[in-house]
């Protein structure tokens, strides 16, 4: 994923990309499966509170919180 596929799925340009970027890298390297990525994105962007307190998924999802909203 680039930074155009997150600002697609409602990523914030900023500190939210940097973010994500750092996000799928720890998603790929850990093992994770590429082939739902996307998924795992997405189901971030919709509701990141819910996320805010996971290992993996927490700087992502505070990032996104704190975000300027997505225009």
């Amino acid at each position: 994923m680039n930074t155009k596929d997150f600002f697609r799925l409602g990523v914030a340009l900023g500190e939210a990309t940097r973010r994500a970027t750092d996000f799928v890298a720890k998603f790929i390297l850990g093992g994770g499966d590429k082939s739902r990525l996307h998924e795992e994105v997405a189901a971030i962007v919709a509701n990141p509170s819910a996320y805010a307190g996971d290992p993996l998924r927490g700087e992502f999802a505070n990032a996104l919180l704190k975000a300027p909203p997505h225009t």
